[in-house]
């Protein structure tokens, strides 16, 4: 039955205000807290009507309680339908994964949600700056694939970057864009925030610590560390590992959300990406973000006959993923003979099946009825180059090894 209120929205942009406020103690004085009360009593009521009916829901808890209930899966406490919320937010996951930590405790669901929504106007300066850092990728993308066959290669050299350097310096953005002859190599470095803006979150016992997973700068928050993204957090428990190094005012920290949506995933792009080079010397032929990231890998094998496309896919949730794909599936590009392909795969990085061994089974038993699915298969690294070593195989006179 259709709610009068639709709960989430109003919800998700509370919580991400609230994240804003570093959720200091309400109803303190917090200048959202006026519009925030409709939202909280709305949930309070139906939590408490739905406790009322079966005791087994818990109860609306205490205000300053809040940020922990928002950590726990929405089915757990959610008092809605559970099918009434939003097709990308899976109920499995929470709301925040870090409570009273700020911004970046938001899950990385509720972040899409807003972006996707376009709320600007409703968020914080930071969400802001993340929905502006996201459409300049995006007309990066658009830029490239204005003249492909002079800006491919520009495209590719900006991307990478973005993706191996987390965290820079002034000098290593000039050295290193300096080949750039048609983008402005000034528009890349805004993307990095200067120390005096960070040094504050990032400076803990004198020193900058660097994530033991994606290589950035860690965050301290209330004493407490974290990553731009918690998987790092998830792979490395207590971010064990972790590596100090004396800070400057030369430092430059990639932009949160591309540090999230570009840089992390792309870490396991270019890690694929490397391991398929050795198969160069069999006669494959690899294109890293051909058609300027039409999908990230093309493979040309010996015979120039069969073509392979990959996919990394980097998500947390199999469920929100499946629901993305289905709504857009791998285009065939048979309209466009570089990009026509034979088979198509999906990756997703090996760590995601690793703390969700049911992953790839979720998403087979979504898209297996779609025809759209026919040709393509999900499969994690490991996977994906075995498939190639042995379509190698056939096509090689001579033994194909690692």
């Amino acid at each position: 039955m259709q709610r009068d209120v639709d709960l989430f929205p109003h919800l998700a942009l509370a919580l991400a205000q609230w994240a804003k406020e570093r959720f200091i103690p309400l109803p303190a004085h917090v200048p959202n807290f006026s519009t925030w009360r409709g939202t909280f009593a709305i949930l309070a009521m139906r939590m408490n009507m739905r406790h009322l009916k079966n005791v087994r829901y818990p109860e609306y808890p205490a205000i300053d309680l809040l940020p922990q209930l928002f950590a726990r899966p929405l089915c757990e406490w959610y008092p809605d339908p559970l099918d009434s919320l939003p097709d990308e937010i899976d109920p499995g996951l929470p709301l925040l994964h870090e409570p009273f930590l700020g911004e970046t405790s938001l899950d990385e669901q509720v972040t899409l949600y807003l972006e996707q929504r376009d709320i600007s106007g409703d968020i914080s300066s930071y969400g802001l700056q993340a929905i502006l850092d996201q459409r300049w990728m995006r007309e990066l993308v658009f830029w490239g694939r204005k003249d492909p066959a002079n800006r491919e290669a520009e495209y590719r050299l900006i991307r990478r970057f973005l993706i191996v350097h987390p965290r820079t310096t002034e000098a290593e953005l000039q050295a290193e864009l300096s080949s750039l002859r048609l983008y402005n190599p000034a528009l890349v470095g805004e993307k990095y925030e200067q120390a005096c803006v960070f040094d504050s979150f990032v400076r803990h016992d004198g020193q900058y610590w660097i994530c033991p997973h994606c290589q950035g700068f860690l965050s301290w928050i209330h004493g407490r560390v974290c990553c731009a993204k918690h998987i790092c957090g998830q792979l490395y428990p207590g971010y064990q590992g972790m590596k100090p190094t004396a800070p400057s005012m030369d430092m430059r920290r990639l932009s949160w959300i591309l540090h999230v949506r570009v840089c992390l995933p792309g870490q396991t792009e270019i890690a694929l990406f490397e391991r398929l080079q050795q198969f160069e010397k069999d006669g494959l032929r690899i294109t890293l973000w051909p058609g300027v990231d039409a999908y990230d890998h093309r493979l040309d094998f010996p015979g120039g006959k069969i073509r392979w496309a990959i996919d990394v896919k980097d998500y947390e949730s199999a469920e929100t993923l499946a629901r993305a794909l289905l709504k857009d599936p791998f285009p065939r590009y048979l309209d466009k003979p570089d990009l026509l392909w034979q088979r198509a795969f999906y990756v997703i990085p090996g760590y995601r099946l690793q703390l969700n061994p049911r992953y790839l089974h979720i998403l087979r038993n979504r898209t297996k009825n779609h025809a759209a699915f026919q040709d393509v298969m999900f499969c994690d690294e490991e996977h994906l180059v075995n498939l190639v070593l042995q379509e190698l195989a056939t096509r090689c006179s001579s033994p194909v090894s690692l």
